[in-house]
Order: C-alpha cells, then structure tokens, then sequence
C-alpha cells in the first residue's frame, strides 16, 4: 500500500511539473522576437493568447495552491493598492519639481483606454497565475524550492526584456543608459511580484502592476523623467517595499505586532523617497554619472560627481 501510494504522489508530481513547464513555455514564446512580431502584433491577437492560457489554467489542468501559511492576502492587498500609489506620486512629483511632464504617447480615447485595458490586464493576470502556478509546484513537488522559484523570478524577468531593442545598442553609453533605465528596473519589479505572489497570490501584485500601467498608458500626462531618475526610482522603491513586505510576512505568526517594525517602515519609505528626489534634483546637490572621456584624467566615464546648484551656475565633486 505504501509503495503504491508513493507512486502515486509521484505520478502526480510528474504531472505538476509537466503543467508548470508548458505554463512556462507560453511565456518563453511570446517573448520570442518572431512569435511577437507575426503573431502577437495582429490585432486583439494579445488578449486573446493570454486569455486562452488563463482558460487552460482555470479548465484544464489541476489546482493547485500554497500552503495556507503563506497568504496574508488581505493585508498585503493594501499594501499592493498604496504602494503603487506610493511609486506613482514620486515620478509624476518627480516629473512636476524637474519640469518633465509631457502629453501621453497612446490613445487615451474612449476606445483607445478600452484596448489600452484589454493589452493590459489578460497579461498581466495570466503571467501572475503562471507565477503562482510554478510556485506552488515548486513548493509541492520539489527539494530545492527557492531555487525553482529564484529560477521562475529569472525567466520572468529574462522575458520582461526587449533583448530585440538590447542588439540594437552599440555605444557603451546607451547600454549603460539602457541597463539602469530599462532592464534594473524589470529586476527589482519582478522580484517585488514574486514576493507578493508568494506570500498573498495573484491579486496584490495584479493590482499593484495593474494601478501602475494604467497610470502609464491612461493618463493623459506623463513624466518624461532623465535615465538616472527613472532608474533610481524604478531600483530603489521596489527593492526596498519588497524587504519590508517579506519582514512583514515573515512576521505573520506574532500575536503582538511591535512598534518597531512600523518605524522602520516608515524610515525605509521616507529613505527611499529622499534618495529618489535626490536623484531627481530636488535638492540643492544631486549627483551625476560621467559617460564621457571629456573630462579626463582628471575625472573618468563611469564616475560620479555632486553638482550644487548656485543660481545660474553649478559647481561640481567629484566622488
């Protein structure tokens, strides 16, 4: 009886695996510049492939969930709901203090917003089940579960990445640029969905991308904010919010909740807004990387420099 039920289980893990990797897969190819170009560029061809996934996950294949222990949805939905709010208010303030705000790119139309939403939302919450699907998997079938997690993180990311846009580049600068801009960013996003998704499911991270995008493809003004800003906001905020959801997770358990942790949260937030404005300019001195050999020797591309604002005329450290 015992060797035929751990046959079983194993049968069934098999199966789990299987569906995670077919999941996986979906992600794989509509990232793949030739499926994107031909296939995903037709029209509504977007919202009806993840809408099929997302009807493969709901029908056809087995449920499958974290352990109850893991979820704290509703307190983590809140966080999801003023984070994204929270990370809004500093680029378009940011955008406000530098002068930066321009009309938006997309249709923001009746019609326009309408498919704006149908783009976003399909994927979004296909990508997010898949997220949580090949969790649970993880955290069901497998002996090394952080590292089938840590790799589930990776190809969300890897497949997050306009690699297409990537093998345009050629100067050394405009990879910079585009590494601290684009692809920093997608990291610390992602890592931030992974841990909503882990501890409270699909829904804190769907609303918290989800109020996010909206902002971006809605609104009928946006900050066209420097690389350096972009990149310290989109690096800075999520990475910190992730660490005290994770602390705060981690901390489910307690029957008293100390003071403490809520200070520090709130130190966190506050640092991580100063060090954004900072990067902004807000402040009377910011910094600025070197890009260039003009200034050589005596100061080096890739170098970083405090600029003071004096009136007309600034002044500048090199550090």
């Amino acid at each position: 009886m015992k060797k035929e039920h751990r046959k079983k289980l194993l049968n069934s893990d098999r199966k789990y695996k299987v569906y995670t990797s077919f999941l996986l897969l979906s992600i794989i190819l509509s990232a793949l510049p030739f499926f994107k170009t031909k296939i995903l560029s037709l029209p509504f061809a977007v919202p009806i492939y993840w809408s099929l996934i997302i009807c493969i996950i709901y029908f056809c294949i087995p449920a499958i969930n974290m352990p109850n222990k893991n979820f704290i949805n509703g307190s983590l939905l809140g966080y999801a709901v003023s984070g994204a709010i929270i990370f809004v208010a500093l680029e378009f303030l940011s955008a406000v203090f530098m002068k930066k705000l321009e009309a938006s790119p997309y249709d923001i139309s009746a019609i326009g917003t309408l498919l704006n939403i149908l783009n976003i939302f399909p994927q979004l919450t296909a990508r997010e089940m898949i997220r949580l699907y090949s969790f649970a998997t993880a955290y069901k079938t497998m002996k090394y579960r952080r590292i089938a997690i840590v790799i589930t993180t990776l190809i969300m990311i890897l497949t997050d990445i306009n690699f297409t846009k990537l093998q345009t580049i050629q100067q050394d600068r405009d990879l910079f640029i585009y590494l601290i801009k684009n692809v920093a960013p997608i990291i610390t996003k992602n890592t931030l969905m992974s841990a909503f998704v882990f501890y409270g499911g699909i829904l804190p991270s769907i609303v918290y991308i989800g109020i996010i995008e909206l902002f971006q493809k809605c609104f009928p003004v946006l900050p066209e904010l420097p690389w350096i800003v972009e990149g310290a906001i989109g690096i800075a905020f999520p990475s910190m919010y992730m660490t005290y959801i994770m602390d705060h997770s981690s901390n489910q358990g307690k029957t008293v909740v100390s003071g403490k942790e809520n200070i520090l949260y709130l130190i966190s937030l506050f640092s991580a807004t100063m060090f954004s404005w900072f990067c902004v300019g807000v402040f009377p001195i910011y910094p600025s990387v070197i890009l260039t050999g003009s200034m050589e020797p005596l100061i080096y591309p890739g170098d970083v420099v405090l600029i003071e604002k004096m009136g007309s005329l600034s002044i500048w450290w090199a550090k």
